[in-house]
């Protein structure tokens, strides 16, 4: 007999001075599933990544991304499992599909492989955030007819 529960994508950014801390919260979410009697899809560790904007003072932060199935109050247990861990930074959480067949949702995320943007990984050099070649706003004042024409 099959049971249909709810999938859920969950992912958090760690502060980037600790080494080693992945393994560590993603075994305490990875209990906090098992105690709700869920389902573990999958843990995919994105490594150290330079974030788009400061997070409690810090520019880089380890990614990690974690699939699971499982009741309403899964979730809930997951982030509480967060919010306690002093290394998490931010934390969010994606309902992907309201009734899945979590066995044989287990058998897929295992065969596949999932499709993410490959973002480059961390270097040490700082381009000071610009991007090669960008030139920043068009002015299309004068296309638009909101030219410094006379109005007269």
């Amino acid at each position: 007999m099959s049971t249909h529960v709810r999938e859920y994508e969950t992912v958090y950014i760690l502060k980037p001075d600790v080494e080693g801390i992945a393994a560590k919260v993603a075994e305490k979410v990875t209990k906090a599933i098992d105690r709700e009697k869920g389902t573990l899809l999958g843990i995919e560790e994105w490594g150290k990544k330079k974030l788009s904007y400061d997070i409690l003072k810090n520019n880089r932060g380890v990614i990690v991304q974690i699939g699971y199935c499982g009741g309403g109050n899964l979730v809930n247990e997951v982030e509480r499992e967060l919010r306690l861990d002093d290394q998490v930074m931010r934390h969010f959480t994606l309902k992907l599909s309201d009734s899945v067949d979590a066995e044989k949702r287990k058998a897929e995320y295992a065969t596949t492989k999932r499709a993410r943007r490959e973002a480059p990984e961390e270097d040490e050099r700082d381009d000071g955030g610009g991007r090669d070649g960008y030139r920043g706003f068009r002015d299309d004042r004068d296309d638009m007819g909101m030219g410094d024409e006379d109005e007269g």
